[in-house]
């Protein structure tokens, strides 16, 4: 938090007080490289000189207590920046908003008051977001003009990772959730099966308590332990989404299916002991 102090009577002057910086709680990049900041008050920050520099450009929507949990841009059009956010005030909800311009002015796209907590372009249908929320998954295929929902309604989505095709492998779409662990789709968000092999503790709420960390080989099918790094008196909160991570192209995270929120980058692991060998692969399909 940022103080201010009038330098002059009636508030007619005012000099900035504290150190700079804050909760930050999503980061995105659009075609042209300008990235983009979203904190846990409906505000927008962006850069664009590889954030050597910050500039406030907006609030999503008129509440003060809206949470901008995601980011994503549009990857064909500089400057169209998608906003996945929960509210604050119980049972209000939230939805998914649309800036232009980049990130000056927002506009609800879709689903109000839905509380979304996860926001992705398909990476292998150009116009596809996907949209994760308290309520299942929400899918548009034009850009945010119309959602359908495609899973149950007791799905509770907390995070979301798109991986792009490879060779002769499909793009995939990745869930995180709450009660039923890790999910696949190969249609862009349509169906989805579970890609649980190797992965434990099927209940998210339980990563509180974990003493290890799980990496996918990069298909999300199939996961590996990874031990996590010891430090006396070291905690580690329940994180929230799926990561990928950049170096392996690899998606990465608390228990397979979440990225290090709120644990920083001591909470990756620094070693891997046992490996899943089986690719069988239940289904859970979505209406």
């Amino acid at each position: 938090m940022t103080l201010a102090v009038a330098a002059r009577s009636c508030g007619q002057s005012w000099e900035r007080l504290g150190p700079e910086g804050g909760m930050v709680l999503s980061l995105g990049v659009d075609s042209a490289g300008t990235v983009y900041l979203g904190t846990s008050d409906g505000h927008v920050f962006a850069s664009e000189d590889r954030a050597a520099r910050w500039e406030l450009r907006g609030r999503v929507g008129p509440r003060t207590d809206a949470v901008v949990a995601a980011l994503a841009a549009d990857p064909r059009i500089p400057g169209k920046v998608f906003a996945a956010v929960w509210f604050r005030e119980a049972g209000a909800g939230g939805g998914v908003f649309r800036s232009d311009d980049g990130g000056r002015t927002w506009l609800l796209a879709g689903l109000p008051g839905e509380a979304v907590r996860a926001l992705e372009f398909s990476a292998s249908r150009p116009g596809t977001i996907i949209a994760g929320t308290r309520s299942g998954v929400f899918r548009s295929r034009d850009e945010g003009e119309n959602w359908e929902r495609t899973t149950p309604k007791d799905w509770v989505v907390n995070g979301v990772a798109v991986l792009p095709a490879r060779g002769s492998e499909v793009a995939r779409v990745l869930l995180g959730t709450e009660a039923q662990g890790v999910l696949a789709s190969e249609d862009a968000g349509k169906n989805f099966t579970s890609a649980n092999h190797g992965f434990t503790h099927p209940w998210a709420t339980r990563a509180m308590r974990s003493t290890y960390w799980l990496s996918s080989s990069g298909t999300g099918w199939n996961w590996k332990k990874a031990v996590m790094p010891e430090k006396a008196g070291a905690r580690y909160r329940r994180p929230l989404s799926v990561a990928q991570n950049p170096a392996a192209g690899q998606p990465t995270g608390s228990n397979g299916y979440t990225a290090a929120r709120g644990a920083g980058s001591r909470a990756w692991p620094t070693a891997l002991s046992g490996t899943t060998t089986s690719r069988a692969r239940p289904g859970i399909a979505g209406n």
